[in-house]
């Protein structure tokens, strides 16, 4: 039985009502009835607002006038902790990661691409518009933004920190195309040394054990970010060790560039309240969402130079080997000298990368009989 068809014969309100009308007919269907006859395009134009339920109003509407900001970087990076010191602003709303492009609408994007290329004609090209068709992801979009800015009805920016967002900006854009985004990034031995220790405790299921392919991430992250940077003018990029070491300072140009008026006491009492310590053991009051949930040594140290004490003179080097023109870029040094011999070390790391994967994947197997 169809959606609207049960809805009608039963006169109740289906679950996930508040719903863009393009999709359902205002026409009910009800079995045993003459349905009225289709008239060919005859909703073609209406778009989403043209046809809006009374008691539930476009979620495009409702964050009106709001901006939208999106906190990105590569894994381990400190956006976290980024995202819980601007939280602390009663102008902001935000909460956990929603993976809102990197995992419920990524096929949303590219299925009109693929299928207007197929050579039968299938697909939703047939029944809608371009334009039809993305309205329909907007309202869906609009919706999970207007839950977030819910949590905080004087807001007027909602943040929403997914570090991977960073790799989807492409989808980010043609949706928001005035959306702000504020990438962080941290020197690449104090990433990849985070991810190694995340791979071999909390972060087994996505981070890696290797140097080397956390090293190739955090360069994908970087690349990645430079396209963005090079078509947004909304864009600031920041970096770890300076919000680390100067956190009044850099979390004031923050906030100045967000144009959210706060002053350098509120700016030292917001770092006060977001202290590594205060985050590791749970001690933020008012988080935009449960600490408790955080696996533990989520949290870590902090700091801009534990990577001496975790990494191999070896790993340092592989790292600055791969990175070094990256990390020149954003003013990070190198300490290791130039070898002849890089090439025998990346093929060894990509042996046990590779030997690593396939024990996961063996495990994983033996998991699920």
């Amino acid at each position: 039985m169809l959606l609207d068809e049960w809805h009608c014969g039963t006169g109740l309100e289906p679950l996930g009502s508040s719903r863009p009308a393009a999709i359902f007919s205002p026409e009910c269907h009800v079995p045993g009835r003459d349905r009225p006859e289709n008239t060919e395009n005859d909703a073609a134009g209406a778009g989403i607002g043209a046809v809006q339920s009374h008691s539930h109003p476009n979620p495009e509407e409702l964050i009106a006038g709001k901006r939208i900001l999106f906190l990105v970087g590569g894994p381990r990076s400190g956006t976290t902790w980024l995202q819980l010191l601007l939280s602390r602003s009663s102008r902001i709303a935000t909460a956990n990661e929603t993976h809102l492009f990197t995992a419920y609408t990524p096929s949303l994007f590219s299925a009109w691409e693929h299928h207007q290329q197929n050579v039968r004609r299938l697909g939703l090209h047939n029944l809608m518009r371009e334009d039809e068709y993305f309205a329909l992801v907007k309202y869906f979009v609009c919706a999970v933004m207007a839950k977030i800015a819910e949590r905080n009805s004087r807001a007027e920016i909602i943040l929403e920190k997914t570090p991977d967002h960073v790799l989807y900006w492409k989808s980010i854009l043609k949706t928001f195309p005035e959306a702000l985004f504020l990438h962080v990034v941290r020197d690449p031995r104090s990433v990849v040394a985070s991810l190694c220790a995340a791979g071999a405790g909390w972060g087994a299921q996505w981070a890696s054990r290797e140097v080397l392919e956390n090293c190739e991430t955090w360069i994908k992250y970087i690349k990645k970010s430079q396209g963005l940077k090079a078509v947004s003018n909304n864009f600031l990029q920041v970096r770890y060790e300076d919000l680390w070491q100067h956190g009044e300072e850099t979390l004031l140009s923050v906030f100045s560039w967000l144009g959210v008026d706060v002053s350098p006491q509120e700016c030292s009492q917001y770092l006060s309240e977001c202290d590594i310590d205060n985050l590791r053991n749970n001690r933020l009051t008012g988080a935009p969402w449960d600490l408790t949930t955080e696996p533990k040594d989520f949290y870590r140290k902090g700091g801009t130079e534990t990577w001496r004490d975790e990494l191999t003179a070896r790993e340092v080097y592989l790292i600055e080997h791969l990175t070094r023109e990256l990390m020149r870029e954003f003013g990070y040094a190198p300490i290791s000298m130039r070898r002849k011999f890089i090439l025998p070390l990346i093929m060894a790391s990509r042996i046990r990368t590779g030997i690593a994967w396939r024990l996961q994947a063996r495990r994983a197997n033996r998991d699920n009989r």
